[in-house]
C-alpha cells in the first residue's frame, strides 16, 4: 500500500479486496461532499448527484468541461456509444475530469467492492462499486486511489467522497485531456443509462437517496 500524492490510497488488488483489515464491517462516511445545504428541490429534480461535481445535473456539452461528457478521442463516452467498429457498445458514461479530482457517490448506499489496481493496464482499473438496494449498483472506474479507510461494507451518504480520478485500466492509453470517470449504473446485472439518473427523478423502486 502506498500514498497517492495526497489524493488517497493506492492499493493493489489483494489489499483492496481484503478491505484494509476491516472485514465486512461498516462505518459511516458523512459530510465529505460539497452538497451541504443543497435545496431539497434540487434533489427532487435529479435522482442522484454528478459523481464529479458532487451536485445535481449532467450535460454533454460543452464536452471536456469538468463534469460533462469527455471529448471522445479514443472512443465516444456516452452510454451505448459504438466501440471497436460497432462490435460492442459502451456500457457506461465517461465524465470529464482532471486526474486527482475527487469522485463522489451519486447516491447513498453500501460499498459492495473495491477492485482492481491503479497500475492496471486493462479493463476498469481501480474501481469502487456501491450497492443501492433493490438490485441497483453504481460503479466508479479508472480511479487513481480511494479515500483513506474506505472498505467493503461501509455505509455512505449521497455526495460522500469515494475516490480520485485517474487513468487506470484501459484509460491509460488516452491523453491527459481525455481523463475521465467511467460511471455505470446497473440493475440486477443489466446496464442502465446513467444520464437518466443524473438528469431525471429516481425510478419508484430506487431508494438510494
Amino acid at each position: 500500500m502506498s500514498g497517492a500524492g495526497g489524493h488517497g490510497l493506492l492499493l493493489d488488488g489483494p489489499e483492496l479486496l481484503g478491505g484494509g483489515g476491516g472485514g465486512g464491517g461498516g462505518g459511516e462516511i458523512l459530510g465529505t461532499g460539497p452538497t451541504s445545504g443543497l435545496p431539497q428541490s434540487g434533489r427532487d429534480r435529479n435522482c442522484g448527484y454528478n459523481p464529479i461535481t458532487g451536485r445535481p445535473g449532467f450535460s454533454r456539452d460543452p464536452a471536456g468541461r469538468k463534469g460533462n461528457l469527455r471529448p471522445g478521442v479514443g472512443g465516444l463516452g456516452y452510454y451505448h456509444a459504438p466501440r471497436d467498429g460497432g462490435r460492442r457498445q459502451h456500457q457506461g458514461l465517461d465524465i470529464s475530469a482532471v486526474p486527482g479530482d475527487a469522485v463522489y457517490a451519486f447516491a447513498a448506499g453500501t460499498v459492495l467492492s473495491i477492485s482492481g489496481s491503479p497500475s492496471s493496464k486493462m479493463g476498469y482499473g481501480l474501481m469502487v462499486t456501491i450497492d443501492h438496494g433493490n438490485g441497483y449498483i453504481s460503479r466508479y472506474a479508472h480511479l487513481s486511489g480511494i479515500i483513506p479507510g474506505l472498505k467493503k461494507g461501509d455505509v455512505i451518504s449521497q455526495g460522500s467522497k469515494v475516490g480520485f480520478v485517474g487513468q487506470s485500466g484501459n484509460a491509460r492509453k488516452l491523453p491527459r485531456s481525455e481523463a475521465h470517470l467511467h460511471f455505470e449504473i446497473r440493475k440486477n446485472g443489466e446496464t442502465l443509462d446513467p444520464e437518466h439518473f443524473l438528469n431525471s427523478p429516481c425510478p419508484p423502486d430506487f431508494t438510494g437517496v
